[in-house]
């Protein structure tokens, strides 16, 4: 669960369930929750740093319908950007056997942090 202070000030709270089945041999499985109310309409982009090219186009705000795992590799970098932020690189320490959630947040419209969560 995620609980939540948006820019407009109320309160917001993020129910979303996990999927602890092991990822694919010599794999770790990850999902990306947008939680910066600064984005407004804006989508956050998920690249895999490297030869790896995109891997979400688009999350939106709060959208919990797009919780979808990924497969990816140990040692996984992303970048995350946005159209009028600076973009970010993440390190999550992504470790193979692994699922992780990994929320994104930012304190303005124009900066973005991300930070993973290691489910099992």
């Amino acid at each position: 669960a995620f609980y939540i202070q948006s820019q407009s000030g109320p309160k917001v709270a993020f129910a979303i369930g996990d999927d602890m089945s092991a990822p694919v041999a010599g794999k770790a499985k990850v999902r990306f929750i947008n939680l910066n109310s600064f984005s407004g309409s804006n989508p956050i982009a998920v690249s895999v740093v490297g030869a790896g090219g995109v891997l979400i186009p688009s999350l939106v705000y709060g959208d919990l319908n797009s919780l979808t795992y990924s497969s990816v590799d140990p040692a996984t970098k992303f970048k995350i950007s946005m159209s009028g932020a600076t973009d970010i690189e993440f390190d999550g320490g992504i470790i193979a056997g692994k699922n992780y959630t990994i929320w994104i947040d930012g304190s303005s419209a124009t900066t973005l942090a991300a930070h993973a969560i290691l489910q099992n």
